[in-house]
């Protein structure tokens, strides 16, 4: 990661610098969230936008929105819902960046890793079903809550690498975002696969049994991409050296310390 990070020259972090500071926003695509893209041309206007799609929202995001307000406060971010063709919004430049699990992501467009992680079995406190070590056939015999994107309901990562291992759960409930999971596992007995990076961000908030996941360590590499016409613009090249940035003192972390 340091090689990506160090890959920006300094002369073109500080005229991004310079140029953002004035008025710029940032679109961001995720998993759970799209920010459209602005043209280079846009950077020196009176108004600009970042646009990125991300897969969950966690600190990283909000690390980089609040690093952003303090450095250049003439910044904005625009977040949406992530889009049924992800890849066409890279192509059209209509995005400026996407965050997702790299196997979701298209060789056609520069990317890099932000951080490794590790997905595990969370519900409700009082779920007696998850009390003790939880075995694959008590997994897989459970109601789940999971994540489906888009029109078309693609599966988040954590049912893409289940189907992988060649394993389907039944899904009692769907929805749009990683985000809506925890309040929804409140009361019931039903448990939820989540990254475990977005579990401790929920942990002040939404009390939540956590356990071990039945199968082999499931991780996946969260990675950012943006697209290959906008690969030399100033603005996004500052604003991608922050996210590498924010993401390796994440990743700096030991894996049970909870985020500030």
């Amino acid at each position: 990661m340091n090689g990506a990070i160090n890959s920006h020259s300094r002369s073109v972090t500080s005229l991004a610098y310079r140029l953002v500071r004035r008025t710029y926003c940032c679109r961001v695509v995720s998993v759970q969230a799209i920010v459209h893209s602005i043209e280079s041309s846009q950077i020196r206007g009176n108004h600009n936008w970042l646009k990125s799609l991300i897969s969950f929202w966690g600190s990283l995001l909000e690390k980089v929105i609040k690093r952003v307000a303090r450095e250049a406060p003439g910044v904005s971010f625009e977040l949406l819902s992530l889009d049924d063709d992800p890849d066409e919004l890279l192509h059209s430049g209509d995005v400026d960046f996407l965050i997702l699990p790299d196997v979701f992501m298209s060789a056609k467009h520069p990317k890099a890793t932000l951080f490794e992680e590790t997905l595990v079995c969370v519900g409700c406190p009082e779920n007696e079903r998850l009390r003790g070590k939880l075995s694959l056939e008590r997994f897989m015999s459970m109601g789940h809550v999971a994540a489906m994107f888009g029109r078309s309901l693609k599966p988040s990562v954590e049912q893409w690498l289940l189907l992988q291992h060649g394993f389907k759960r039944r899904v009692d409930i769907a929805v749009p975002s990683f985000n809506l999971i925890p309040s929804l596992l409140s009361g019931t007995n039903r448990i939820a696969t989540l990254p475990s990076r977005l579990v401790r961000h929920f942990e002040p908030v939404v009390p939540l049994q956590i356990v071990d996941h039945p199968l082999p360590p499931l991780r996946f590499t969260e990675a950012l991409q943006w697209p290959s016409l906008h690969d030399s613009d100033p603005g996004n090249a500052w604003m991608r050296e922050i996210m590498f940035q924010e993401a390796s003192r994440m990743q700096a972390l030991p894996e049970n310390c909870r985020e500030p």
